[in-house]
């Protein structure tokens, strides 16, 4: 994701993160997905989904307040809609919206510039029940919203006028 903009958190604009994810029916570890605030991933600044194959849920943020069922042996949509400048996002599954606040909601005492730093994905589990099957993600896409988009345009027109002006 930071190679959208050399190394450094993208910090401002409307963006849509969405993949596709599958956990086969046999799955009771836990899936995790966390996207960082910053460029170096620090997980206590960012926002994280974790879908628990233990009781079928994909929970959003740490304490999970926020949840949805989760569908097994089929792929279901994850999207994560964020207005960096207002410091917003809303997450569905399969269509279904199961949060909505603020994207820096990390709870801690640190203030940051809301931005997009990075991702990680990890699966866990205790045992070999937990870790029977794997959870799949394909089609991961971060796509900058058409006012963002249009930002991007006009500041690359910039690079390259005044490129051509030296």
């Amino acid at each position: 994701l930071t190679a959208l903009n050399n190394g450094v958190a993208v910090t401002s604009g409307s963006w849509t993160v969405s993949y596709e994810l599958f956990f086969p029916a046999n799955y009771a570890g836990g899936a995790h997905m966390y996207f960082s605030q910053t460029a170096m991933i620090s997980f206590r600044d960012g926002v994280w989904l974790h879908g628990r194959g233990s009781d079928g849920t994909l929970r959003y943020g740490v304490d999970g307040a926020d949840s949805i069922g989760l569908v097994f042996d089929a792929w279901g949509e994850v999207r994560l809609e964020i207005n960096l400048d207002a410091d917003t996002v809303a997450a569905y599954y399969n269509g279904t919206q199961f949060h909505t606040g603020a994207w820096d909601d990390n709870g801690d005492a640190e203030t940051l510039t809301p931005g997009i730093g990075g991702l990680n994905f990890w699966a866990d589990g205790s045992g070999t029940a937990a870790l029977s099957g794997a959870f799949y993600i394909d089609d991961l896409s971060l796509t900058p919203e058409p006012a963002t988009m249009s930002l991007l345009a006009l500041g690359g027109l910039a690079v390259l006028r005044r490129r051509r002006r030296q």
